[in-house]
């Protein structure tokens, strides 16, 4: 049973225990705070410490390794990965951590959470989701140093994370507000992969984004991002371009002073 109100402003500590055959990996939101095992069943208690929506509760459980990292600011970071993908680790979360660090000093607010974790997951309808403290994603992102070419986790996992300060810290109040959260999510996505692959690549993707909003729009379908029956191009692409226009027009450091008010 999950005790859940499914508003936006409903926000409380969700504490899992979950027994499970021992031999897998069992992961859920915040630290682990104790794990028991009685003859073939294990128990994994895990504890949040800060409140968070219902809709970010999860429950991942496989057979998984595990790699741990720690940014400059002391927190966590754990990714998983399937044992017969072992030899994928580096080329999949080869940025994971710069990405970490760079969210961090971008935001001008330190990451709200306990530990952040990345959990590849199989036949996974999304590319991600930004569960608090752990987000999954799907293992077609699982890539070798040669698929690395043709796809990679790079995209997925800065949104992701992102999430964590926009839409796991503030929360939309209303279905309208969605923006705030995906808006926020892809802009701050595509300047951490500025920050990686330089600004050639950032200003071609927010050219493919602005052909994409242009054709949403020729099938009457685009609105203005505060609005209900947004399309997800709306959410995501106009709302990340509308970022950037404001920044363009204020400046980034007037930009960067703007959010960091807005997340404390």
């Amino acid at each position: 049973w999950l005790p859940s109100f499914d508003d936006y402003n409903e926000k409380v500590i969700f504490n899992t225990k979950i027994t499970f055959e021992t031999g897998y990996e069992v992961i859920s939101n915040g630290i682990l705070d104790n794990k028991t095992t009685t003859g073939k069943q294990t128990t994994w208690s895990y504890k949040m410490n800060q409140p968070m929506s219902s809709y970010l509760v999860m429950m991942a459980i496989g057979k998984y390794t595990k790699k741990t990292e720690k940014s400059k600011s002391g927190v966590v970071l754990e990714n998983y990965i399937r044992s017969v993908d072992a030899s994928k680790y580096e080329s999949t979360y080869q940025h994971n951590k710069r990405l970490f660090e760079f969210l961090e000093k971008q935001t001008g607010y330190s990451y709200p959470w306990q530990i952040y974790r990345n959990i590849p997951v199989e036949d996974f309808m999304y590319g991600g989701m930004e569960n608090t403290t752990s987000t999954i994603f799907n293992s077609d992102y699982i890539v070798d140093a040669i698929g690395l070419n043709d796809r990679s986790y790079l995209n997925v996992n800065a949104h992701e994370m992102a999430h964590q300060w926009f839409g796991n810290l503030i929360t939309a109040k209303t279905p309208k507000d969605h923006w705030l959260q995906e808006g926020f999510a892809t802009y701050y996505a595509l300047l951490a992969e500025r920050d990686i692959n330089g600004v050639d690549s950032f200003y071609w993707k927010l050219y493919e984004m602005a052909e994409l909003i242009v054709k949403d729009d020729k099938a009457n379908k685009n609105t203005t991002v505060l609005s209900e029956k947004a399309t997800t191009t709306t959410y995501y692409q106009k709302g990340a371009w509308m970022l950037f226009y404001i920044s363009t027009q204020i400046g980034e450091v007037n930009f960067n002073t703007a959010v960091q008010n807005f997340l404390h």
